[in-house]
């Protein structure tokens, strides 16, 4: 099973996400070339390097995507409305136009990465 996993820059907060992502889900099972191959990309700061991964992703069908800032989140909104997004690094989703209310469950800190392996896990796997 592929996951996706895009990250807007590396910065430290950013990249701690990323660890945070890879931990959370090893924990509840989901290891890296065991039972679950994630596909981590850096875009790098650059705004056609984020629709190129968040292409790839759904032309690859990843069952799951997880985008480490606004901008991911966004871009990997824009190519797909089937394949669920999980998103971090994200300030206010509703102004971000990715979710109609920010009356949602989201992840907004990697601390509060640590239920989501959980809830994905059950409503997804």
């Amino acid at each position: 099973m592929n996951i996706g996993i895009v990250q807007l820059v590396e910065h430290d907060a950013l990249d701690a996400a990323n660890r945070g992502i890879i931990d959370g889900m090893a924990k509840r099972g989901f290891k890296d070339g065991v039972n679950v191959k994630f596909d981590k990309q850096n875009a790098q700061a650059d705004q056609s390097n984020l629709h190129n991964i968040a292409t790839r992703f759904v032309s690859n069908k990843d069952k799951l995507i997880f985008a480490i800032a606004t901008p991911a989140a966004q871009s990997v909104a824009s190519v797909t409305k089937e394949i669920p997004i999980v998103a971090t690094a994200v300030t206010n989703f509703e102004v971000a136009r990715l979710v109609k209310s920010n009356k949602v469950r989201a992840a907004t800190s990697p601390a509060s990465l640590t239920s989501t392996p959980s809830l994905i896990s059950s409503r997804f796997f």
